[in-house]
């Protein structure tokens, strides 16, 4: 037990030397304050045009409103970010006009293809 004892007042004593001491530049200080300064007053949430004495639902909406616009605002940055880096543009053909829906005789597709089955009914029939 002794031994247990003095082993662990060694490693103590061992990290008490050690410097370990982790530095956060200014820009990263201030980006963490500009996140928390804006949303949250001694615990409380602040939002422009609510007032602080509301209701909890007014609140909660109010924030779940601010976070639905982070959210977008995010995932539309996201979104451009993506389409600035995405770089393949394929060349693609366009799909011929009698599968598109114009077709020679101005018959669209479905039509066409029920004037065909008629036609083969038709035949059938004969």
């Amino acid at each position: 037990r002794d031994e247990r004892i003095r082993q662990l007042r060694n490693k103590f004593s061992a990290e008490a030397n050690e410097t370990f001491a982790p530095h956060i530049n200014a820009n990263s200080h201030a980006l963490a304050a500009a996140a928390q300064a804006p949303l949250f007053d001694g615990g409380r949430l602040v939002v422009p045009g609510v007032s602080i004495g509301g209701s909890v639902v007014d609140r909660l909406s109010a924030e779940a409103a601010v976070s639905a616009e982070r959210r977008a605002m995010r995932e539309a940055q996201r979104s451009e970010e993506e389409m600035r880096t995405c770089t393949f543009k394929p060349m693609v053909n366009e799909p011929p006009r009698c599968v598109h829906g114009e077709a020679i005789d101005g018959a669209d597709f479905f039509e066409r293809l029920k004037q065909h089955a008629e036609q083969a009914e038709a035949k059938r029939q004969e």
